[in-house]
């Protein structure tokens, strides 16, 4: 995002099995051990739902904090499924 000092959001991209499981928006679980952040998407489901059984799309975007962090390449995590982004300067405001 264009501002200082620099936000990072991350969008997590997929497909749900059926039409009755969504993301768990109450349930999304983001950590950092050093350059790594660890996010935690779970889903959740009406037991006993009558579904449609096709994929379903979907698109989450979580903010990280990502304040104080030095200068340097973070990995992200979502799931599994990693990326990279790096910050030529120190993330403070002076």
């Amino acid at each position: 995002m264009e501002s200082f000092p620099l936000q990072v959001s991350v969008t997590a991209r997929g497909n749900l099995p059926d039409g009755c499981t969504e993301i768990d928006a109450d349930n999304i679980e983001v950590t950092r051990d050093g350059n790594t952040f660890e996010v935690s998407l779970k889903t959740k489901r009406p037991a006993d739902a009558m579904c449609t059984q096709a994929l379903e799309p979907f698109e989450v975007n979580i903010p990280l904090d990502v304040y104080g962090l030095e200068a340097g390449v973070y990995t992200v995590d979502v799931n599994g499924v990693t990326d990279t982004f790096e910050f030529t300067m120190d993330n403070v405001l002076e």
